[in-house]
Order: C-alpha cells, then structure tokens, then sequence
C-alpha cells in the first residue's frame, strides 16, 4: 500500500476479509458479491453494454470483441455489483491537528477503496472543500489499488469546508450505490440539503464520518491567545479559561449530537473518529459496528 499513507502492506491481507455492506439492494453492471435488485438463485447474463475507461477487464467479452472489434462488457442479473463513492474532506482545516485529521480521512477512504476494489465493487473518489473536486471516475478490480491509492494520496488539503457542494454529485449521474462522507463536519454551509440529495436524488446510501483531532475534542490550553482559522485566515484574540473551554466543549458536543441524530433520523451510518486513532481499530472494529463493513 502506498507509504505516503502510513499503512502497513500487511494491513491489506486482513482488509481481504472485508465486504463493504449494502444496507439496502442496489443494481449494478457486472457479477459481483452483492444481490441486486432482480431476483433469481445463480448469476444469468442479461446484456451487453459499452466497455469505459476503469471498468475490469475481466468483464470484457473477447468474442464479442473479435467478431465487431469493440470492447464489451457482460451485465448480469441476480448477483451484482455496486459503485462505492468515497467524498474525502480536503479543505484546509483538515491539515490541522495533532496528527492531522487529514491523514487519518485519506486512511480510512484507502482502506475503504481496498475493500470495495477487492470483492468486485466498483470505486469513485471525490475530494470535497470549496467545490466538488478533484473527482476519479469509478474502477474496479484489485489492480486499480495503487491508482486509487496514489490519487487520494495527492488530493490537495486548501479552501473551505463547504459541504454544500455534495449536492453537485447529481450532475454524474450516478448509478445507484454507496456513499461515504469523510469530514470534521464543521462547516457554514448546509450539509443538510447536501446529504439528503446524495441519499434522495442521486439513490445512494450514505455513511457520515466524523474525524476530528484530539486537540479539537479534547483542548488544554489557557492564557491569551491569537487564534487563526485555517480556511479563512481570519485571526481572534482570545483569553482562554476553563470556563471558555467548557463552553466550547459544550458547543462541540451539541453540534455532533445534531450531526449524529439527524444522520440516524434518515438513515444514514454515522461515526465520530480522533484522528489519533489506529487505522485497524478504525477499520476492523467501529466500522463493522456501525455496518459500513462486515
């Protein structure tokens, strides 16, 4: 795996255990391990359609190919396949903290993108600041891991956190599938409006990640102090006290508690990750609590 990640290559052996959980029946284009919406006890060939660019060639019809000189892809019915769309927070704010919560988001979306590449789920990676993008198209197959990995390991970390820009997904045109949002969360914007057009309009189903570091959860400095926003550049005098310190942790937990029942409200998994967590005990244990894997 990708050392620019921190991840052990022997973290991949036991990510081969995983299957990324479809909560609900989704359609997809080739054979895979998840039932799709049409019925029927073994996989039965249902059509043909054109071969795009990151589509598993081992969907590829050869025949098809010899006789009319293009690539084809074989669809099924009964078993399928699902897209698995990854939006990593990559706005300025997620370079901050001790470690940054930014490695830790690119992480668990590599791990994620592992897992989904190797039971035969097809993989999409946005990065999500102050618009949608950089965006890589859906892959599928084990030997698109080291592309999927490189690209999230280069998303930038700069602008806003300005998770309106979800809803901009539509314009894809997305197939049915999974969804998950890797983010701090801490944004003006309406994440709201954002979230239930993921999981309305474009048919997905949403997971929600929270990663913020130990220095946001958990603050230990007092005296005066000049406070810069990261996004913004804006600077704030501050005298910090613990009666200020409470107030702030007050402020925080209200906001997650908001954040974590409105996901449960419609649906959608939602976890709170310190970014000085271990990427296994993210992976291997809260993760498959919470049904985003089993």
């Amino acid at each position: 795996m990708d050392q620019d990640l921190g991840l052990d290559p022997a973290l991949v052996q036991r990510l081969e255990r995983l299957a990324l959980v479809a909560r609900q029946r989704t359609a997809g284009a080739g054979a895979g391990p998840r039932r799709s919406l049409a019925s029927g006890s073994s996989v039965e060939f249902a059509d043909y359609r054109t071969y795009a660019e990151g589509d598993d060639f081992r969907r590829v019809d050869w025949n098809a190919f010899a006789r009319m000189d293009r690539l084809f892809l074989r669809v099924f019915e009964a078993e399928e396949n699902t897209t698995v769309t990854i939006f990593v927070d990559c706005s300025a704010s997620m370079a901050g903290g001790t470690p940054p919560k930014g490695r830790l988001a690119k992480q668990v979306a590599a791990c994620l993108a592992y897992v989904a590449l190797a039971n035969y789920d097809r993989i999409a990676i946005a990065g999500i600041g102050d618009r949608l993008g950089p965006y890589l198209p859906p892959r599928s197959g084990r030997a698109r891991a080291p592309e999927v990995w490189q690209f999230i390991t280069d998303l930038p970390q700069t602008g806003a956190t300005q998770l309106d820009r979800l809803a901009a997904f539509r314009g894809f045109k997305p197939a049915p599938g999974l969804a998950i949002v890797i983010s701090d969360m801490l944004t003006p914007s309406d994440w709201r409006a954002s979230m239930r057009t993921l999981h309305g309009e474009c048919r997905q189903q949403v997971s929600v990640l929270q990663v913020l570091s130990p220095d946001e959860l958990r603050p230990s400095i007092d005296g005066d102090w000049t406070l810069v926003d990261a996004e913004t550049g804006q600077e704030t005098d501050v005298s910090i006290n613990p009666g200020l310190l409470s107030r702030y942790h007050q402020a925080l937990v209200a906001h997650t508690t908001e954040v974590a029942s409105w996901c449960q409200q419609h649906g959608m998994a939602f976890a709170q990750l310190a970014s000085d967590s271990a990427i296994d005990e993210v992976v291997f244990r809260l993760l498959v609590r919470l049904g985003v894997a089993a």
